[in-house]
């Protein structure tokens, strides 16, 4: 769902607050069992910018849909009363993956669904040279660059679901297209997601 025009997102009539923030994006609590993303700098509000998150979301789609949230891709008015992206996404209450233990993530429930999910990323790198960020918080040091310690993927309390929560990744940073900064901490992060799956998988 997006909605192409300069429509009202009224967030003045709701209490909100600011949960996280990334690098482009800061999250907001919004409406019970929502949370919103916003834009952050003028780059991560263009409409060109909403176009290419939508389709992102779209071809992620495609490979790892059942790790997807649901997610809508909204222009509109922000928190500030500015016009802006908003990415209004179903809320996943439960911990990053750098949260678990390692008995944690080998558990029955999580470990097949992590195994999927780098698959999925895996084929959709071979097939479309796009990669899903997979990165680690900066605190984690050389962590960062191993998916192991992914921010982006949460466990859900209760049912040990799996999620990917960052529906959308920068072709300047995540595909074979990827400017020359990128391309050192890309391959470190692919040969990452290789390791990590091998762990999961045994072999």
């Amino acid at each position: 769902m997006m909605d192409v025009g300069e429509s009202s997102f009224p967030f003045e009539n709701q209490p909100t607050s600011e949960i996280g923030r990334g690098v482009e994006f800061r999250v907001l609590k919004h409406d019970d069992g929502w949370v919103v993303k916003e834009g952050i700098h003028p780059e991560a509000n263009t409409f060109q910018q909403l176009i290419e998150d939508k389709r992102d979301y779209d071809l992620f789609c495609e490979y790892i849909p059942e790790f997807l949230p649901e997610t809508q891709h909204i222009r509109g008015n922000t928190s500030e009363g500015k016009p802006g992206n908003i990415i209004r996404q179903k809320e996943v209450k439960g911990r990053p993956l750098y949260e678990l233990s390692d008995e944690e993530i080998l558990g029955d429930t999580v470990r097949p669904q992590l195994i999927n999910l780098l698959a999925g990323c895996t084929k959709m790198w071979e097939e479309k040279g796009r990669i899903i960020d997979l990165y680690g918080p900066e605190e984690q040091g050389l962590k960062t660059l191993n998916p192991r310690y992914a921010r982006n993927i949460m466990v859900e309390e209760g049912t040990n679901k799996v999620w990917l929560v960052d529906t959308a990744a920068n072709k300047l940073a995540f595909s074979k297209e990827s400017s020359l900064r990128y391309k050192i901490p890309l391959t470190i992060l692919r040969v990452g997601i290789k390791n990590f799956l091998n762990k999961l998988t045994g072999e």
